[in-house]
């Protein structure tokens, strides 16, 4: 049968673009009735009330209890609460604020939601006909949906890790100038935390209590009636049930306006405990109608969720001589956002010549302490300097830091600029411009080093005092690594670098890994071994140069090496697409950061699996660190299961065959690459292993076999004796 689907044409590509315009039109319309009806909702009703109910059900409840409700991820959403306190704010508190009925609550809801999804169809409809070379309509909408669903640079714990470490730098400038330590402004966060989940519970206790009392008062009457029911429903229309709800009418509608209160305004009040938390309070508060440039500094978008809000620097509502905090995640991950802007407003002087010089050294600092954790027993050096030539010009330049972890070089470049609020927006010239001072002068700083290095025979680092401390000689190294880590996060940005590229950033040979401060910290606490690090930097960095390849988050690219390892060059499937985006692999670490929080029961640490056997082998290299031990640990980690079972299964036979006095060598090719990994016994503190050698050229020649990696040892492995040589034909 002939198929009736004709050809995509021109003049059918042109109408489809047109019909994308008019739908974005046509949604716009839709968006804005909606923020029209919600204005009108907060002009009505009592928006602490609407804001209250809120931010309860979607900021509040047990993970748990949640996944198994929903089977799934659930729909809770702190932006909503963000877009309706910001909406709520930039008008005046009605006067004869009417109590929200349920109906008008779950209006709230839907219009919230609403004006949000819409939004994101909104902008993604209005890039309608950009070509998939146009990389800077790309970048402005994924900016921009990023701004209206992802929050947060990371697990709360690690954003107060930060602030803790940022904060505590100045200490006397707060005390004095702001009248608070960094300690008390973190108290008055707790405290505010601490009274919230206590109103909450106090009223959930409360209404529970009288809900049981009467369904036990009900289950006594129903028994007491002697009569045999066919089911729950035949027994609510029973004359015992109409008689007990009658009998207890009064009761009855106080649990229903008990449970039709349960997170009102006041389980959201947060009264001071000290005269310092008031202070506190004070300097994060707004007032209704203080927030009116979110309605009226951009006129064509009045009410838009991305319009300048002042809720991010002031996130508590003062009403009336009280405090009240809905959103206590937004004030625990942007404490330091928060500190911060109260430092610029007290002196800017201060903020610019102390605070962001200090903040450039917090993190180089994190940055390398969390390299050392990754890399244990690897030299390292930070703040060296070199000499370099530059634009013609001999200059002096410094590196934040360098790592040699056997025959591996790191550099590290860490930049902590961070986006602003027109780049968040999708503003294009300054989201470049964003772009080139957090990745890429990281970038072109890091590359420079390298260029140096592998252009000279061996370069000269010196210490500030000019004395020289290192020389870095690029024939001892297998491989090197740029790494820029950044304060901010970078979301689908650091895993997208190829589109960065064709903006006209990142230009060189190298791909650089660009990671966040905050995902590197969970990086560093899950990895176990520091050869699967330096393996999954292999594979991630590899990943820059697919230009179909995305994910939304690098721990989504962490995840999915865990669990699947990065390997997509003989995957035909991805070969063949023009868009492959990485699924979200992270509720494992999710889950692990939420028990840390004390959100969860104990959640194991999540670990890439591996065969016990094959385990013992990185280990005892990693333990004995023979010279290219790293080199041989990755050519074992790039195996699949199916050939990591076959190395685990030739470990046995190799040690059986020592035990029988025999010597085994085994290849083990990696598919059509060229080389392969020997595994063989012998006396490593013999002339023995001179006999080993010529037999894994032997072996190269069989195979046709360009390279290998060849480790030797003296069984048990439990012995520590073993060596490594990479060999070439």
């Amino acid at each position: 049968m002939r198929s009736s689907h004709k050809p995509w044409t021109e003049e059918n590509q042109r109408e489809h673009i047109a019909n994308l315009k008019a739908a974005a039109v046509a949604e716009r319309n839709v968006i804005d009735e909606e923020i029209t009806k919600l204005q009108g909702l907060v002009r009505e009703f009592d928006p602490l009330n609407l804001l209250a109910r809120l931010a309860a059900f979607h900021l509040f409840g047990n993970p748990e209890f949640d996944d198994e409700k929903s089977g799934g991820p659930n729909k809770r959403s702190e932006s909503q609460v963000e877009y309706f306190q910001s909406l709520a704010l930039a008008q005046p508190y009605p006067d004869n604020a009417k109590w929200p009925e349920p109906s008008v609550i779950q209006q709230c809801f839907d219009l919230t939601e609403s004006v949000l999804t819409r939004a994101t169809v909104y902008h993604g409809l209005n890039s309608a006909g950009a070509s998939k070379a146009d990389v800077e309509t790309w970048l402005r909408v994924r900016m921009m949906i990023q701004a209206l669903h992802l929050r947060g640079d990371g697990y709360i714990t690690h954003a107060l890790e930060t602030f803790v470490g940022i904060a505590a730098a100045h200490e006397p400038f707060l005390t004095q100038s702001c009248g608070f330590s960094s300690g008390q402004f973190l108290h008055a966060v707790e405290h505010a935390e601490a009274s919230i989940n206590a109103a909450l519970n106090r009223e959930i206790k409360n209404s529970k209590h009288l809900f049981q009392s009467l369904i036990e008062e009900f289950s006594s009457s129903i028994k007491n009636a002697g009569k045999a029911f066919g089911s729950l429903e035949e027994i609510g229309a029973s004359m015992e049930a109409d008689a007990f709800r009658s009998k207890n009418s009064d009761r009855i509608d106080k649990w229903k306006a008990e449970f039709d209160r349960l997170g009102s305004e006041s389980v959201f009040r947060v009264v001071p405990d000290t005269d310092t938390t008031a202070r506190i309070y004070d300097r994060l508060s707004l007032e209704f109608g203080q927030n009116i440039e979110f309605l009226e500094k951009l006129p064509p978008w009045k009410g838009w969720p991305l319009n300048p809000s002042a809720i991010y620097a002031r996130p508590l509502i003062k009403h009336r001589g009280d405090y009240y905090l809905f959103h206590v995640p937004l004030v625990k991950r942007s404490a330091l956002r928060l500190i911060e802007g109260i430092i610029e407003d007290v002196d800017e002087s201060y903020w610019r010549e102390s605070f962001l010089r200090k903040r450039d050294e917090y993190l180089e600092n994190a940055s390398v302490e969390l390299f050392r954790r990754l890399l244990p027993g690897s030299e390292y050096f930070q703040n060296l300097h070199y000499d370099c030539i530059e634009e013609g010009q001999a200059k002096r330049a410094e590196v934040d830091g360098l790592f040699i972890f056997d025959d591996t070089l790191l550099i590290v470049e860490a930049k902590a600029s961070k986006f602003s609020n027109e780049a968040r927006r999708g503003a294009i010239k300054s989201l470049k411009s964003d772009l080139d001072a957090i990745i890429d002068t990281a970038y072109r700083q890091g590359s420079r080093e390298l260029e140096l290095v592998r252009s000279t025979k061996d370069v000269p680092f010196f210490d500030e005092t000019g004395k020289e401390v290192l020389r870095v000689r690029l024939s001892n190294f297998e491989r090197a690594f740029l790494v820029s880590v950044s304060l901010e996060k970078l979301s689908s940005l650091s895993t997208s670098l190829f589109a960065l590229r064709t903006l006209g950033l990142i230009q060189g040979r190298e791909w650089p890994w660009s990671v966040a401060l905050n995902d590197l910290r969970v990086i560093a606490e899950i990895t176990d071994h520091p050869t699967t690090f330096l393996h999954y930097l292999t594979r991630r960095v590899a990943c820059n140069a697919f230009e179909q390849l995305t994910a939304s988050d690098e721990l989504d690219m962490f995840a999915h090496y865990m669990q699947l390892g990065l390997f997509f060059e003989n995957d035909e499937q991805f070969k063949s697409t023009d868009l492959y985006m990485i699924a979200s692999h992270t509720e494992d670490i999710d889950h692990y950061y939420e028990f840390q929080q004390g959100l969860r029961k104990e959640v194991p640490k999540p670990k890439i699996s591996m065969m016990p056997r094959f385990e013992q082998l990185i280990s005892t290299l990693e333990t004995v660190r023979p010279r290219n031990f790293v080199s041989a640990c990755l050519a074992l980690l790039d195996f699949d299961d199916a050939t990591r079972s076959k190395v685990a299964e030739q470990i046995d036979a190799i040690e059986e065959a020592e035990e029988k006095g025999r010597t085994r060598i085994v290849a083990l090719p990696f598919g059509s690459r060229g080389d392969a990994l020997i595994l063989g016994n012998g006396n490593v503190n013999t002339p023995d292993e001179n006999r080993f050698l010529p037999r894994c050229y032997t072996t190269l020649k069989e195979h046709g076999l360009a390279f290998a990696t060849a480790i030797i040892w003296s069984p048990p492995l439990a012995r520590n004796k073993l060596k490594v040589f990479l060999l070439r034909n």
